[in-house]
């Protein structure tokens, strides 16, 4: 029997560990795993790095979600266990190619083509992030308001564009809409000195939590604005490998934040990227907008016209099947289970 060890990077004591759209969410891992592995001769735990790095040589594989630099350093340079990871690893692999030489099957979270740096044994598969299935109640929630941002507003890494979420929701709140966002850092310093701009307006509400599925529904239309907060000036663009425009306006990993949207099945505006495209999201089953943060202005103005047509479009099923955390763990595990000759258990001979 193949002996997998599990190893989410967050801890499940940890709170953003069992958000919605969290990769590190115990429970789900345990649900997926449970339903995706039951018919496979393998045995699975989920173990956190600590107890995993004293007791590695017990396994006979170990999949990483998510990466630091302790693991990091354990995965370029073990070789006496089968190694897969699921993280975002652009700025490592760019910098540093030769940590994953020891990586039996990588899998890419970033939208940026890493094959040139992978080598003959070391598989390379895309996959984004998710949602978790379980967590979705398909119950009507009649909208409050116009719009509904779940996030937070401070983006203070970017080198240009740092207000572009305030700057486009006092933008739209002019326009008269009214706007909720859930926003679970509210009360922070950084939040709070933002949200003074914000709160004067009497069509602006804000609520400190971070949105569950159905909260994503408390507007008419769910607004993702997907452009990261990472480093973004022009001296980090060796780092990603990609220039500074792409950056700060191109969707180069997409975020949580528009998984729990799809998760979620609500009404959504978000950037029209090829990266986005490619989760199955199309002019049948979202609105898009095409300004980034350097055309503001233009951006607020497509929103605005999005938002006066009250029309609406909702996720079919597939889509939503497919950007499952579910759809992921089931993928991962099949492609373990391929380079690893790993049997079903009826191919199996009765002893």
């Amino acid at each position: 029997m193949y002996k997998l060890a599990i190893v989410p990077k967050v801890k499940r004591s940890v709170e953003y560990s069992k958000a919605f759209g969290s990769q590190h969410d115990f429970n789900h891992i345990t649900y997926c795993m449970n339903l995706v592995s039951i018919n496979i001769d393998m045995q699975y735990k989920i173990i956190y790095e600590k107890a995993f790095l004293k007791d590695y040589d017990r396994f006979d594989g170990v999949l990483f979600i998510g990466l630091n630099w302790n693991e990091m350093d354990f995965i370029s340079q073990e070789k006496k266990i089968d190694i897969y990871t699921w993280s975002f690893n652009q700025c490592v692999w760019n910098q540093t190619p030769s940590v994953f030489d020891n990586s039996s099957i990588v899998f890419e979270q970033s939208t940026i083509d890493m094959n040139q740096f992978s080598n003959d044994a070391t598989d390379l598969y895309f996959l984004p992030l998710a949602f978790q299935s379980d967590r979705y109640n398909p119950k009507y929630y009649k909208p409050k308001y116009d719009i509904v941002f779940n996030g937070t507003l401070f983006r203070n890494r970017r080198d240009g564009s740092k207000s572009h979420r305030v700057d486009i929701i006092e933008l739209l709140l002019k326009n008269n809409f009214t706007i909720l966002n859930y926003n679970g850092r509210s009360r922070t310093k950084d939040e709070s000195e933002l949200l003074v701009r914000l709160k004067k307006y009497k069509n602006f509400t804000v609520k400190n939590i971070f949105g569950e599925a159905k909260h994503y529904h408390q507007g008419l239309y769910s607004l993702d604005l997907p452009f990261l907060d990472t480093e973004t000036g022009p001296d980090n663009e060796k780092k990603y490998g990609i220039s500074w425009d792409e950056l700060e306006n191109s969707i180069w990993l997409n975020h949580w934040d528009l998984f729990r949207a799809i998760g979620a099945k609500c009404n959504i505006i978000t950037f029209d990227s090829p990266s986005i495209r490619a989760l199955g999201l199309s002019d049948e089953n979202v609105h898009f907008y095409k300004s980034n943060p350097d055309k503001l202005h233009e951006m607020v103005v497509e929103i605005s016209a999005i938002v006066k047509s009250k029309k609406v479009k909702c996720i079919d099923n597939t889509v939503w099947n497919n950007n499952s955390y579910l759809a992921k763990w089931e993928f991962m595990i099949n492609k373990i289970r391929l380079k690893k000759s790993i049997p079903y258990l009826n191919e199996i001979d009765p002893v």
